[in-house]
């Protein structure tokens, strides 16, 4: 246990020095790191070494094996034995073996990272436009959820760095880079992404003043388009599947996206496939109403028109749609599944509220007589 605490002390330190330097705000990141290399400690006393593996998700325990893999060797013959192995995150613990730290540990410091530097991108867009990084705004696009993330070996946040990097980032190369991560690590998000982009083009061919019509058009075709997909792919791979949804979808399959949307999706699920009671799902979703409120926020935010911004926002409505319409109806459904849309959905409702202010600035000020809106986005 003591050299599992140092290793995290030195991992913590690690982190500081790479990420928080470049920060112009240093009091969160900073926080944020103490937290991780107490909590990571404090999981590791109170469940063991072996136990921690099961702490909110026995996935971490799935990582691990797959960690024992690459030590096995081999090359991968096929697309599927990539994906498995999961090189762009486990890789990492493989590394840190050769050097005799805690694999476990060093799956938990790369989600610490990856969160880090998805607050680095988040804090200069929030710069970009002229917004004041407040705590709400650390809040509702890299809060406690993903602090809570980077304390677990799950690949979420680094999900959410490559998504973020992809929507907002300046280096071409690396946004290709995030793509293909984003891809390797969850396939069907790549796919996703993929099929979006000119979906989301045609779209756009709709005017701009037909705001509402292009939004009911993104909708319907983007949730048709995922559930399609998804029957595509059941139909080819047989009976291997462990869900049964007819195409088009039914109203169970509505009730599934919208409990998808609202971060709610446990009750969509067999009682079978969830070890955690009710109670218990209930109460981390009162511990993290983040995991409610911003893609709530970002769905009503919608009816606000952005104007230069508005392309990129129909790339990832359109992505989150045809996602979304994928994943409901499945056993593997969790709000773990929409948490890397977290950051990028946060920031597009702090823009729409810019757009509202803006617009509404005018009619505050006495003896205003122009009620024009001002063009936002």
């Amino acid at each position: 246990m003591l050299m599992y605490s140092m290793q995290a002390v030195l991992l913590g330190a690690l982190a500081w020095i790479a990420i928080v330097p470049q920060c112009r705000r240093r009091l969160v990141p900073t926080a944020a790191i103490v937290l991780w290399t107490v909590g990571v400690a404090a999981i590791r006393f109170r469940y063991g070494a072996d136990g921690q593996l099961d702490f909110y998700s026995n996935d971490q325990r799935y990582h691990i094996f797959l960690v024992d893999k690459l030590d096995w060797g081999g090359r991968p013959m096929f697309f599927s034995d990539l994906e498995e192995r999961r090189y762009t995150f486990l890789g990492w613990a493989w590394l840190g073996r050769l050097v005799g730290l805690d694999d476990v540990l060093v799956l938990k410091f790369v989600s610490l990272v990856c969160s880090l530097a998805t607050f680095r991108i988040v804090e200069r867009q929030l710069d970009e436009a002229g917004v004041g990084h407040r705590l709400r705004w650390v809040w509702l696009t890299t809060g406690p959820v993903m602090l809570f993330f980077s304390l677990l070996a799950l690949r979420e946040t680094m999900l959410a760095l490559s998504l973020t990097y992809l929507f907002f980032g300046q280096n071409p190369s690396l946004r290709l880079a995030a793509f293909v991560n984003a891809g390797l690590l969850r396939p069907h998000l790549g796919l996703a992404l993929v099929v979006a982009f000119p979906l989301a083009w045609l779209v756009r061919r709709i005017p701009a003043t037909w705001h509402t019509v292009r939004l009911a058009a993104t909708t319907v075709c983007s949730t048709l388009l995922g559930a399609w997909m998804l029957d595509v792919i059941a139909r080819a791979m047989g009976t291997w599947l462990p869900w049964d949804r007819p195409f088009p979808p039914d109203k169970q399959a509505v009730f599934g996206l919208l409990a998808n949307l609202t971060g709610l999706q446990f009750f969509l699920v067999d009682t079978v496939a969830i070890e955690r009671s009710l109670l218990s799902l209930m109460a981390t979703r009162a511990l993290f109403p983040e995991t409610i409120v911003v893609p709530t926020l970002f769905t009503v935010s919608l009816l606000v028109p952005l104007a230069r911004r508005e392309p990129l926002r129909m790339w990832v409505l359109t992505t989150f749609l045809i996602y979304l319409g994928v994943i409901t109806g499945t056993d593997f459904t969790s709000f773990r599944q929409t948490l890397p849309f977290f950051p990028t959905m946060g920031l597009f409702a702090i823009f729409a509220w810019m757009a509202v202010r803006e617009w509404w600035q005018p009619l505050r000020e006495p003896g205003t007589t122009d009620f024009a809106a001002t063009p936002v986005g």
